[in-house]
């Protein structure tokens, strides 16, 4: 896969938010090893170094642990899984409604919008 990096943002930032992301998905479920740091780096075609610096600050977060002579894994705390689930669905959801409010919307107009998009889904 093909990734796309923001020249803006540091990239092992950018590393650590598309993991998160997956394990938040359930592309890497809870108790999963995670490919090799070099797998890792090939996949996303950086240097390993930063592959590294991500996945420490994933441990520093909890979301994956290593086992000595074994690699990586996925957290097994659901909890914690949930807990960053919610949390990243606030920020996505607090940018939307920014970007709603900067083109003029109010807040019933959002509440509106919001319930037409949920209900028109289903």
């Amino acid at each position: 896969m093909a990734y796309v990096f923001d020249n803006n943002v540091p990239l092992y930032l950018q590393v650590i938010d598309i993991i998160k992301k997956q394990i938040i998905a359930g592309i890497y479920r809870p108790g999963q090893q995670l490919e090799s740091v070099r797998a890792l780096a090939g996949e996303f075609e950086i240097n390993p170094n930063t592959i590294q610096r991500a996945l420490q600050e994933l441990e520093n977060q909890n979301l994956v642990f290593s086992q000595r002579t074994r690699g990586r894994f996925v957290t097994d705390n659901l909890d914690l899984i949930r807990e960053e689930r919610y949390k990243m669905s606030q920020v996505l959801i607090k940018e939307s409604i920014e970007a709603l409010y900067s083109l003029g919307f109010d807040k019933e107009e959002i509440v509106e919008a919001y319930k037409k998009i949920l209900f028109e889904e289903e």
